[in-house]
């Protein structure tokens, strides 16, 4: 079984439309986000000017 964790800066640039981690992704059997990187990640939004803007892409990249 193949793993792949993330980190903070792939999240942001993934968030950002950098796409290039994708194909590790893909052939990943399961991805991990430890709870600090996630919430290092979450706590940019708080700071974000573009607040409301910001949760919602954010809703729609957690999709992805």
């Amino acid at each position: 079984m193949r793993t792949v964790a993330l980190d903070t800066n792939v999240l942001i640039d993934a968030f950002h439309g950098d796409e290039s981690f994708r194909p590790r992704l893909a052939s990943a059997d399961r991805i991990l986000v430890s709870p600090v990187v996630f919430s290092e990640f979450l706590a940019g939004f708080d700071d974000s000017r573009s607040g409301r803007a910001a949760k919602e892409r954010f809703r729609a990249f957690l999709a992805l």
